[in-house]
């Protein structure tokens, strides 16, 4: 008797809340988490434009970001 090869299953669970809800948050979430760090980590005094410019990319990140849709 041969084996077979294992399977990837690639069905995923019934989400819990609808894609585009979680979407939504990685779009508002990572970028207040990204303006608080570029905030907190220039000690030069530009602080403001830091956060922003982090702020931008983290928004730019999470469209690019995998949300089970």
């Amino acid at each position: 008797m041969t084996q077979q090869p294992p399977v990837l299953d690639y069905n995923r669970p019934a989400a819990k809340s609808p894609p585009n809800l979680r979407r939504i948050f990685y779009c508002l979430g990572l970028p207040l988490i990204g303006f608080v760090l570029g905030y907190d980590l220039d000690h030069r005094g530009d602080a403001e434009i830091m956060g922003a410019a982090m702020a931008v990319g983290c928004f730019l990140v999470s469209f690019a970001l995998p949300v089970g849709e």
